[in-house]
């Protein structure tokens, strides 16, 4: 995770894998996000990338963008 420009704000990346025990193939998972504080409301907008998917052989990618929100009182 890096420090962003703004000194609460936060960016990261991760990368998990996985193999399923019942033989399906691995499936890659990656997300990038950027968290934007402001007083004491934080947005996270995210896209999230699901390469060879475990479950679905015939779908080899899958992009999901999604917009978390955290209030703190």
């Amino acid at each position: 995770m890096a420090r962003g420009l703004r000194d609460r704000d936060l960016a990261g990346v991760g990368i998990p894998w996985g193999t399923p025990s019942d033989g399906a193939r691995n499936q890659w998972t990656g997300e990038l996000f950027y968290r934007l504080q402001i007083r004491n409301l934080a947005t996270t907008p995210n896209v999230q990338v699901v390469v060879d998917l475990a479950r679905h052989p015939n779908n080899d990618l899958l992009l999901i963008g999604g917009l978390r929100a955290r209030i703190v009182f």
